[in-house]
């Protein structure tokens, strides 16, 4: 960005890959080691109608202003702190939530 520059634009973007085994799949504990991760991303007005799961990390992209106390945030997360949020569909949002 250019010094002084009033605003910054960010963005997401994901490419479904096909899931594939690097093992013998003979091997039974191999194959219980397949990675089941993914992503996704939730826009909401509302924290309280999102429910987290355990054992995935979140990065919640909020204006500061939006975070109040009593807020209900997952056991592992951080606070990317925005002016606004936009769906792909340029419908502004209080939160967006990406789960990882």
């Amino acid at each position: 960005m250019p010094k002084g520059a009033n605003i910054e634009w960010g963005g997401l973007s994901f490419k479904a890959v096909a899931d594939y085994d690097d093992f013998d799949s003979d091997s039974e504990d191999e194959a219980e080691k397949k990675d089941t991760s993914f992503v996704f991303v939730v826009f909401t007005d509302d924290l309280s109608s999102v429910e987290f799961a355990h054992g995935r990390h979140y990065k919640i992209y909020a204006n500061p202003e939006n975070l109040r106390d009593g807020t209900v945030f997952p056991q592992s997360y951080e606070v990317i702190p925005s002016v606004a949020v936009y769906d792909s569909q340029k419908v502004a949002h209080k939160f967006a939530i990406v789960c990882q």
